[in-house]
């Protein structure tokens, strides 16, 4: 996405940390490889099919509030546990 410019490039470049840019329809528009080092999915993958389905179900309550909390673990998409 060349709109955003260089500097935001560099941004998703470097961070180690998951950042994505979404839009209201439900989808993923840009990814950073973090996505890929961390959970195992690619670029395409995320952005192929809407963002809450990349999420697990047992992660939210029904009120659709998070349940994770310190300490909790996530589970990749190969099924290996992240802390």
């Amino acid at each position: 996405m060349d709109q955003e410019g260089p500097q935001v490039d560099r941004f998703f470049e470097l961070s180690p940390d998951l950042l994505c840019i979404a839009c209201f329809d439900g989808f993923f528009k840009r990814v950073n490889q973090a996505w890929g080092d961390i959970l195992g999915f690619s670029p395409d993958e995320l952005q192929d099919r809407p963002f809450p389905s990349a999420s697990f179900a047992a992660d939210y309550c029904h009120g659709g509030h998070a349940l994770h909390g310190e300490g909790e673990k996530d589970e990749q998409r190969d099924g290996a546990a992240q802390r």
